[in-house]
């Protein structure tokens, strides 16, 4: 058959028709079942609840997305349908939708089961999940993004898979911004202060929104800033400001937060309140105006003297700091007679370290205030007692913390937690001496136990616990959009754990049977308690 120019564009006009049924087609099928790129196996090691999600992959317990992971990902939905035999996994999939096509949508959704986090997945803008090798039962998923309200879902998850789409609702975007009376940047102002002021460290402002109005400073706190209260809240520099779009100059962060009524937003100094405003959804901004000397006065001073506990001489060589559980380094040298003075220290609870050649610090925290001059007067140091402790018939992810049980030396410290990569077998520590309350578990298993480092020592051999089956203890955060103090102490008084909460979440660790009191503390100062029993059985703690 001849080919005329007629035949060409007959031809042409096919081809076209064809590709456009094609790219309609593939559209067609893209919205009946959204491609799922990231795929997460559930059998991986569970990490608590409590602890936070690695935000830059490096400590991901689930596994990295495959190279392919739409394919990987249909992969593992086709195995669960269509091998021979029954399967006896599920998996768990959905696409991830947003409420706001212009917000920042960079976050993260996570799965529990019985207060344990089982797997996690990053999402984006074009977000779509798979969870591989789950059980059948019920699971809670939760989810977190910029600039929308949280996702939290009860599912229940059955052979051979589970679809559950999430979709983040519209939130009230707010900006918080910082000046100073002159009408400059209070963050721009800092930093030309911290200039001229050599020594000086980086201020960590931050904000809260609550429901009612704070009248008076939150718990004094050990980690760097405070979350929690109503919505959500991520500042404007920073690793949460990474891969977002760039903030006015004077916003110090941004709130998302329902649209269900007003809020008090407070801006803080850690856990120290500088000033507080009422704010309604109409508003997309609230400024503060703060003078840089103003905030300069809420700083600490600490005194103290260092001295060798075996001679009572001065120590002359050595560089004390106080910091938060979140910072380290840092500090003075001391003078010819052992003395240092450290100024402007932030609030809050600051642990001792002390860097010197043979010598040891207590493990203590204090409690400064907002202005403070405090004068701890003598330090007294004194070589570590190098223990080796033995963790016997341990599984993964063991958890070794030790506290000390010395008196502190002033009314206005505490006993510094000790936190320590525990592992299977031999663990060699340096230890201030005195007695301590070791604990170590695994997910099923625990032991608990005080021991004096000095004993330890003069008998010259290791300590060793033998991992004991521990019934569950399930705490219940149902304190929402507030704050609430706690502190969980044993039979013998002895704090085990505190926290300050907020939000709602649950965690489970396994404990020794006995009888525990949560102290709790509100706002307001108001301190109430709850008493539980653990027996056998286990035991659920439902706060407030």
């Amino acid at each position: 058959m001849k080919e005329t120019p007629d035949t060409r564009r007959v031809l042409a006009v096919i081809a076209i028709v064809e590709a456009l049924a094609i790219v309609w087609l593939l559209v067609l099928w893209q919205r009946m079942e959204p491609a799922v790129v990231s795929i997460v196996d559930s059998r991986a090691a569970p990490r608590e609840a409590g602890e936070p999600l690695p935000q830059n992959g490096g400590n991901a317990e689930s596994t990295a997305p495959p190279t392919d992971g739409r394919a990987a990902a249909r992969s593992a939905i086709a195995d669960a349908t269509q091998v021979s035999a029954p399967p006896t996994t599920a998996v768990l999939f959905g696409a991830v939708f947003f409420a706001d096509a212009e917000a920042h949508v960079n976050g993260w959704l996570q799965l529990h089961s019985d207060g344990k986090q089982v797997a996690s997945s990053p999402i984006d803008r074009e977000s779509t999940f798979a969870f591989a090798g789950l059980a059948p039962g019920r699971y809670s998923l939760t989810g977190s993004t910029a600039d929308h309200l949280p996702y939290a879902q009860e599912v229940d998850v059955v052979l051979p898979r589970t679809r559950c789409d999430v979709r983040f609702q519209k939130a009230w975007v707010l900006a918080v911004n910082a000046v100073t009376p002159e009408g400059a940047t209070l963050l721009q102002a800092l930093s030309d202060r911290r200039k001229a002021q050599p020594g000086l460290s980086w201020m960590n402002l931050g904000a809260i929104a609550l429901r009612t109005q704070l009248t008076r400073d939150l718990p004094p706190t050990d980690l760097r800033s405070i979350n929690g209260g109503v919505g959500s809240y991520r500042q404007a520099q920073g690793f949460e400001s990474r891969d977002k779009k760039p903030l006015p100059k004077q916003t110090i962060g941004v709130f998302a937060l329902p649209l269900d009524g007003p809020v008090f937003v407070s801006l803080l100094l850690r856990s120290t309140v500088l000033a507080t405003q009422a704010v309604t959804p109409d508003q997309s901004e609230v400024t503060f105006t703060l003078a840089v000397d103003d905030l300069l006065a809420r700083l600490a001073t600490v005194r103290m003297r260092l001295v060798d506990g075996r001679s009572g001489a001065p120590v002359t060589k050595a560089r004390p700091s106080l910091n938060d559980s979140q910072t380290g380094g840092g500090g003075n040298e001391v003078d010819a007679d052992g003395r240092v003075t450290m100024t402007g220290l932030q609030p809050g609870l600051l642990a001792l370290e002390v860097w010197a050649s043979g010598l040891s610090a207590p493990p203590i925290q204090l409690e400064v205030r907002a202005g403070a001059q405090l004068d701890l007067g003598d330090i007294v140091m004194q070589p570590a007692d190098k223990v080796t402790i033995v963790l016997e018939g341990f599984g993964d992810s063991i958890s070794l913390t030790l506290r000390w049980l010395e008196a502190t030396p002033l009314p206005d410290c505490q006993t510094k937690l000790l936190r320590h990569g525990g592992r299977s077998g031999e663990n060699e520590l340096s230890l201030y001496p005195g007695r301590y309350l070791v604990s170590a578990r695994d997910q099923d298993g625990l032991v608990q136990a005080e021991i004096d480092t000095r004993a330890v020592v003069a008998a010259g051999q290791p300590v060793r616990f033998a991992v004991q089956p521990g019934p569950k203890l399930t705490l219940k955060n149902q304190v929402g959009d507030t704050f609430l103090d706690m502190k969980l102490r044993n039979a013998q008084g002895r704090v085990i754990w505190s926290q300050l909460l907020s939000g709602h979440w649950e965690q489970t660790w396994p404990m020794k049977t006995g009888d525990y009191t949560a102290e709790l503390t509100d706002l307001e100062g108001k301190v109430t308690t709850k008493v539980i029993h653990l027996g056998n059985a286990g035991a659920t703690l439902v706060l407030p």
